[in-house]
């Protein structure tokens, strides 16, 4: 399989004919005001994961790019028509707990249990931040994009960064990579880059290399890969080791409070 980065490369595809019908996403306008509360309040506490939602909305998203090359191929053609419900596996504590010891799915159910994540948390903190993100998306559409909010966790899972604030540009950058490109994430990155300085901008380059050269991971089978032992499953994506990532670590503390 082709890497992310040349996946997502080049003009938007169009929607394949099976799909020709499907609204276009709604053009919004950009809030500014509220966009730059937003700003504040996330600057002021980088834990609300509802506010990074509700930018999204206030900052006029839609980025369609990341489905449209999704349905261009024939894999993610076969995930749309089966619609495989991740949120029910990864839901299952029982059989994440009766997986082999270092498989994916139980360093997922490790990593939830750790920070206190349930399977749907990203789902809850997107509808209580944003009221109409995907309104008018077409259920095709709205399964995708739950399917992507899903996998954040597990990218988290698979890259090794963490939930704190370093640890969330990383995976900001390494999702660029992965065609997760709307305003809301330039925004972040761009804002976290501009207060974190120079080993913060390094360290996002350097996870933004890491995405594009792993294969693209919204058509990853989740369900299917969540048994096997984790250090396969990320060979299998192509996702380098941290280390070799990131050859002079990751940059310690916190960025995102220095600006509040």
């Amino acid at each position: 399989m082709q890497a992310a980065a040349s996946f997502f490369r080049g003009p938007v595809p169009l929607l394949p004919p099976e799909l020709a019908g499907l609204p276009p996403l709604p053009a919004r306008r950009i809030q500014w005001r509220r966009c730059a509360r937003i700003l504040r309040e996330l600057l002021a506490d980088p834990q609300r994961t509802d506010k990074a939602f509700e930018m999204m909305e206030a900052i006029g998203e839609a980025d369609d790019r990341p489905f449209r090359c999704f349905v261009a191929s024939r894999e993610g053609q076969r995930l749309l028509r089966e619609r495989p419900s991740l949120l029910r596996v990864l839901a299952d504590r029982d059989a994440l707990a009766a997986m082999p010891e270092g498989s994916f799915g139980r360093a997922y159910l490790e990593f939830a249990r750790a920070n206190g994540f349930a399977a749907d948390g990203l789902m809850h903190a997107r509808d209580a931040g944003s009221r109409d993100l995907n309104a008018g998306a077409g259920p095709e559409r709205e399964w995708f994009y739950d399917r992507m909010t899903l996998a954040h966790d597990l990218w988290h899972v698979l890259s090794g960064y963490g939930t704190d604030d370093i640890g969330e540009l990383a995976l900001l950058g390494f999702s660029r990579a992965q065609g997760v490109t709307g305003r809301a994430v330039r925004l972040f990155g761009f804002v976290g880059g501009l207060v974190g300085g120079r080993a913060v901008r390094r360290m996002v380059r350097e996870a933004r290399r890491r995405g594009g050269r792993a294969v693209p991971l919204l058509l990853a089978r989740y369900e299917e890969l969540l048994p096997s032992l984790l250090g396969l499953v990320r060979a299998q994506l192509g996702i380098a080791p941290l280390r070799e990532a990131h050859p002079a670590g990751l940059p310690s503390g916190t960025v995102l409070r220095r600006a509040s």
